[in-house]
């Protein structure tokens, strides 16, 4: 349980990130930190911040992605890299800040062509799954409902 409260907190940590990379005060400290050597720009227009935000959140896509691989196989929690999952929360935040760090190094036609039709395919194959796992709930509990109230013939499950 600790462990999914811990994944809850980093989303949550990324999310805040992400929101304050929209902000025009981030976009200048974000340029001046890395002594104007990126320059967030859409085109030669600016963005405000959505190609910041693509980074920070392909770093965190990295990060689950690398995480994902080297648990494949791993079957359950007395499995000796089942600790990788549950455990090791410095080297963890450590290595997903410099994921953060080292996408602003990426050029930014890269994420060009990341936002525009990698991460689009991907979102549109995220929600179509979201959409299965929502009908497929509504129909086992519909299928628990009709067993409960054909055993109990209760006004409560009608």
């Amino acid at each position: 349980m600790a462990t999914r409260i811990a994944y809850a907190f980093l989303l949550l940590i990324n999310s805040i990130i992400s929101w304050l990379m929209l902000t025009p005060w981030a976009l200048k400290k974000l340029e001046h930190l890395t002594l104007d050597y990126v320059n967030i720009s859409c085109q030669g227009k600016q963005c405000y911040g959505y190609v910041a935000v693509q980074r920070v959140n392909f770093a965190l896509g990295l990060f689950h992605l690398i995480l994902s691989i080297l648990l494949l196989g791993v079957k359950s929690s007395r499995d000796g890299r089942a600790a990788l999952q549950n455990g090791y929360w410095g080297p963890k935040i450590i290595v997903w800040v410099a994921f953060i760090v080292m996408t602003f190094f990426i050029p930014e036609t890269f994420f060009q062509v990341w936002g525009q039709y990698i991460a689009l395919a991907g979102a549109m194959l995220f929600v179509l799954l979201g959409l299965i796992l929502l009908v497929d709930l509504a129909h086992t509990w519909a299928e628990y409902c009709l067993e409960k109230i054909e055993e109990h013939d209760s006004k409560a499950w009608r």
